[in-house]
Formats: structure tokens, sequence, C-alpha cells
């Protein structure tokens, strides 16, 4: 223990010297430390960056939004109550032995989330996916019950939303090529 009482005393430094050097050490340390972190704070994009990131989704965005517009405006159709969620088997205990692939919005705005209508094709698949439910009410009811009215009063509504939102893609939807006029 002497001699290191010896070097520090050599060295010019007593026992409180070295520690306020230490902490010294660790403040410098902590400037480092927050020095790097300014570092990684990345100053946001230019208006010019942010327009060429967002332009590389345009298309996933565009079908996104339609698809989400179109699915919250038919879901708010007074005639949309029949399809709001899945068929229950308990009320109606041979559904699921007629319609064996079986859709309602519920399912759609779960498959919009998880990015089915994403894409050039998204709203082809969205129309797809809506002409089943309305073939599935069709196929399961008799013309004169409210569901199959229902049905077809809101696939109606359905085709003009689509050549609203998606009138490019309009012409190729298997619902799209009936006469508007019972609208």
């Amino acid at each position: 223990m002497e001699e290191e009482e010896d070097g520090e005393e050599e060295n010019g430094a007593s026992g409180s010297e070295v520690e306020e050097h230490n902490e010294t050490e660790e403040t410098e340390g902590n400037d480092t430390e927050a020095t790097e972190e300014q570092a990684d704070e990345q100053p946001p994009p230019s208006k010019r960056a942010r327009v060429s990131a967002s332009s590389v989704t345009t298309v996933k965005s565009a079908s996104s939004y339609s698809c989400t517009h179109l699915i919250s405006a038919v879901r708010k159709h007074r005639n949309s109550w029949p399809f709001q969620e899945p068929v229950d088997a308990e009320e109606v205990p041979d559904y699921y032995e007629i319609v064996v692939d079986p859709v309602d919005l519920s399912m759609i705005s779960s498959w919009l989330k998880d990015g089915r209508y994403d894409g050039n094709e998204g709203p082809k698949k969205l129309a797809e996916d809506l002409a089943k439910m309305f073939y599935n009410a069709e196929l399961y009811n008799s013309v004169d019950s409210d569901i199959w009215r229902a049905g077809s009063q809101l696939e109606n509504h359905v085709r003009t939303l689509f050549k609203k939102f998606s009138p490019r893609e309009f012409t190729d939807l298997p619902f799209g090529k009936k006469d508007d006029s019972s609208n």
C-alpha cells in the first residue's frame, strides 16, 4: 500500500484528485454517449424524400385506401345488417351444409387489415369476395326473404361504390355488368 501512495504522490495525484479524474472520465463518457445518441437521431427527411419514399407504395396505398373506404361505406349501409357477422350455426343449422365457402363483412374487414386487398389486384379481389357473399345469400335465402332483398339492394349499392372508387377496374368485376336501374 505504501508503494501505491508513493506512486500517487510521484505522479502528483492525491486520492481525491484521482476520484475527480475518474468522475471526469465518466462524465466525458456520458457526453460521448449523448453525442452518439444525437447522431442516431436523424432529422426528418425532406419533403422531396418523403414524396419519393411514399411514391413507392402508391399502388398499395391507393388500392388499400379505396378498399378501406368502400368497405366502410358498405358496412354503414342500411341493408348490410345480415352480412355484418358470420351466420350463427345454432340459429341456422343447415347454412354451412349449403354454403361451403361463407363470406361476411367482418371476414372481409379482417382480410383488408391483413393486406389481402393491397396492390393492383386489390379491388378485384375485394369485388370477388363481395360477389361470393351476395351469391351465398342468394343461394341460401328465398327471393321473397328480407335477407335476399337486403342482399340485392346492398349489391346494387356496392356496384355504385365500385364505379366511384375503382372506375378503371370496374369492367372486370364479377357483378359489374348488371343493370344499375334497380338502384
